[in-house]
């Protein structure tokens, strides 16, 4: 019976070795197929990244060119509004409507054109309201000393 049981032993002690060496080996695989992935992953997270950088930098200097873009067609427009403005309080001096060497006030609103708090007439309105791009402009000059040209659009 002892003999037996020596055996008995025996051949579990046999069979766990086995049993060890097999996951072992399993285990050894698996972690190898682990570490084979992660180097893969790593790589293409690092693709994704610059990919991602790339992007972000594109689209800034592509958002930088359209606000510059815009701002450049923004004083574009100004100034060709502040030139035709120009010519007209010119005219207005010559038709005597304003002194543009002394403060003055014109207000352009509904319609409406004021030079100096006096509503003009029709005739006057309509030849100068072509200037007015806006429904409510005001332009004045002040006293020396004072803003000297302020224009509210």
């Amino acid at each position: 019976m002892q003999k037996e049981m020596h055996k008995a032993l025996e051949e579990t002690r046999k069979a766990m070795a086995g049993l060890k060496a097999f996951d072992m080996e399993k285990l050894q695989r698996q972690l190898e197929q682990a570490k084979e992935d992660l180097k893969m992953n790593e790589g293409r997270m690092k693709e994704d990244l610059e990919k991602a950088r790339n992007n972000i930098n594109q689209n800034l200097k592509r958002d930088f060119r359209k606000e510059l873009e815009k701002a450049k067609e923004n004083v574009n427009r100004v100034a060709e509004e502040l030139q035709d403005y120009k010519v007209m309080l010119t005219e207005m001096n010559k038709d005597g409507l304003l002194n543009a060497n002394e403060p003055y006030d014109i207000e352009y609103k509904k319609g409406e054109l004021i030079i100096n708090g006096k509503t003009q007439p029709a005739t006057i309105t309509s030849k100068y309201k072509h200037y007015f791009k806006k429904e409510r402009v005001t332009i004045k000059k002040g006293k020396p000393g004072e803003d000297d040209r302020t224009i509210d659009l």
